[in-house]
């Protein structure tokens, strides 16, 4: 009774020893077809090259203004010839993601491209291989604080350096949100009759954060005071000027009231 006991355990520890081979031998052709999926090892085809570039058509804006964005991407070589060249790149997403309500890349993303395969193309010798993809607008949204905005383009994918590195590009472009605004401030004599003449001081200040471009500036008494304004206004800048105004007979009564407007 006691050898066949030790003669079943013997054959208990032979038999997981065979399930221990198969489940690495398992285990080894996993590895080795995803290492073939990523290309040869080693590759000496140097470091990823993938890139996402956006632009823009406006480098300026207001706020509810339509910007075009359009964005390009692709995987340049690496040079100088032959070595190093940049590895292909597989299985790529290109996402855009646009301005939130507080100016950063965080608001909505859109897919541009997915499962993109991108060659290096080095048997070209061309600077890059690339894909350009669809025109996106987006409407300016922000909190009226915010003065710059920023949209980034990602493009994310594997590299095929035998090894299934992470390849991954993130470039940001900006512009600038301009808020323009103007205070003018009006103060004359608080006491006066017919025949008086009454000075009032005009104080005009550009408050806003770009240059203004005079229009007009109307008085309902005095009149049109256009030209004795400068003709632009720099962000934080102000003019002061002076004019003065008789009152006359049809003026009378408790108070003479009048409001200038400037735009």
């Amino acid at each position: 009774m006691n050898i066949a006991h030790r003669g079943s355990r013997r054959l208990g520890i032979k038999v997981t020893l065979v399930l221990i081979l198969v489940a690495s031998l398992v285990v080894f052709m996993a590895i080795g077809e995803a290492l073939a999926q990523c290309g040869p090892t080693p590759d000496p085809c140097g470091a990823s090259k993938l890139f996402a570039d956006p632009s823009r058509d406006k480098l300026y804006v207001h706020q509810g203004e339509l910007i075009t964005y359009w964005v390009e991407a692709g995987n340049r070589v690496g040079g100088p010839y032959p070595i190093p060249w940049g590895c292909d790149v597989a299985n790529t997403t290109v996402t855009f993601h646009q301005p939130a309500y507080d100016g950063t890349p965080t608001g909505n993303s859109s897919v541009l491209e997915t499962l993109v395969y991108f060659p290096s193309d080095e048997s070209n010798n061309k600077v890059y291989f690339a894909t350009s993809h669809a025109i996106l607008y987006y409407t300016v949204n922000v909190d009226p604080s915010v003065t710059t905005i920023t949209a980034t383009a990602t493009a994310q994918g594997v590299l095929m350096d035998g090894s299934c590195s992470n390849a991954q590009s993130d470039k940001d472009i900006g512009a600038t949100v301009l808020w323009p605004d103007l205070e003018i401030t009006k103060t004359g004599d608080e006491v006066s009759k017919v025949g008086d003449t009454i000075n009032y001081e005009f104080f005009i200040e550009n408050t806003g954060n770009e240059t203004l471009d005079r229009v007009s500036v109307i008085d309902d008494v005095i009149g049109d005071i256009t030209n004795d304004f400068p003709a632009t206004l720099a962000a934080g800048a102000n003019d002061t000027i002076y004019k003065s105004y008789t009152v006359q007979p049809g003026d009378d009564g408790d108070s003479l009231e009048n409001t200038v407007v400037a735009i």
